[in-house]
């Protein structure tokens, strides 16, 4: 995984996805992201180099394979201490409004790429959070079982709207 240059080196061509040629890749060293060592160093290469394109690469497949994953705690807990997860910060953009499902990054907001141990929360709560914590990007989150988000434990909750 060292110097990965973008999602093509990720996965391989669509073409050569079917269970015999998959099989032969494994036994030629193509390694699975089933495996949480394999995910992580993945992962960190994505924070590392910056990339939105890997980081969302990796994200999808991750909620998309959600439900085979057997990781252990401390890999959900490594993984959420890494800068990757797509989020919107609206906090010192001077808006008067919350974003919205239309409008997820209105001018003077800015994308970047969160850790789920930090102040973050998801899109969803967006009313009563933009301006004080990070909205994870709905575009890939709202896609992802509740049951995975909830194996990041450390997710913000909203702050109460009274």
């Amino acid at each position: 995984l060292q110097g990965l240059g973008g999602i093509a080196q990720l996965f391989p061509p669509e073409a050569y996805r079917g269970p015999l040629a998959m099989s032969v890749l494994r036994q030629a060293g193509l390694c699975r992201f089933s495996d949480e060592a394999v995910f992580l160093q993945a992962a960190r290469e994505a924070a590392t180099l910056r990339s939105f394109d890997i980081a969302g690469a990796l994200l999808k497949h991750l909620g998309e394979h959600a439900g085979a994953l057997k990781w252990p705690t401390k890999a959900y807990t490594a993984l959420a201490r890494l800068p990757i997860f797509p989020a919107i910060d609206a906090r010192g953009a001077g808006l008067l409004a919350p974003p919205t499902p239309d409008e997820p990054v209105p001018p003077g907001a800015q994308r970047t790429a969160a850790a789920l141990d930090g102040p973050c929360t998801l899109f969803k709560y967006a009313a009563a959070s933009w301006t004080q914590l990070e909205l994870l990007d709905p575009e890939v989150f709202n896609a992802w079982p509740s049951s995975l988000l909830r194996k990041f434990g450390a997710l913000k909750d909203p702050p109460p709207m009274e």
